[in-house]
């Protein structure tokens, strides 16, 4: 069941604010669809262009009060915080690394240099983001406190953070409930 919390954490993530209203673009026209069944709009799913899909929200919705109150600013902001305020930080963090993180194998040499392959997972966003979500897995599940690393692309810097122990990898994807679809193969 998609709760408040996180449809918050989702928006967080992808969101941003275009002609005073909260714009929300994804693949997935269901979700979207469901989504502003569960925040009570009348606003429904749209596409824009070919092969996108968007929903748009006034910004006078209770559902876009709250995500200012919680200090939200959309995602083109770089320097983004984590929320500030009464929010179930698991629920915030699961919509959140919905659109945030991958799952996916990498490439590592053993002491005898073999090479073997395991598993990763990356989640992106802003380093004050990252680090406050490395902070609750830490607190909270017992994983091992991760430095938020820059991460460079051509559409801009943001900030990572990876797991690559073969014991915390299968908890935190049990955890955040991540599906076939966010778990790559390379």
């Amino acid at each position: 069941m998609m709760t408040e919390d996180w449809i918050i954490g989702f928006v967080w993530g992808i969101g941003t604010i275009s002609d005073a209203r909260l714009y929300i673009r994804y693949h997935d026209r269901e979700l979207l669809q469901t989504i502003a069944e569960t925040i009570n709009t009348r606003s429904r799913p749209f596409s824009p262009t070919v092969g996108k899909i968007g929903l748009r929200i006034r910004l006078d919705h209770p559902f876009c009060q709250k995500l200012l109150q919680l200090g939200w600013t959309g995602r083109m902001d770089k320097s983004r915080l984590y929320p500030t305020g009464e929010i179930d930080h698991i629920e915030f963090i699961r919509g959140y690394c919905y659109t945030k993180s991958v799952v996916d194998t990498w490439k590592r040499k053993t002491r005898k240099g073999d090479v073997i392959r395991s598993p990763r997972l990356r989640i992106y966003g802003s380093q004050d983001i990252v680090y406050h979500i490395d902070q609750y897995f830490a607190k909270n599940i017992g994983t091992t406190p991760k430095k938020p690393a820059l991460h460079t692309t051509k559409q801009g810097d943001c900030w990572v953070i990876y797991y690559l122990s073969i014991k915390e990898i299968p908890v935190l994807v049990s955890i955040l409930e991540l599906s076939q679809k966010s778990i790559q193969k390379q």
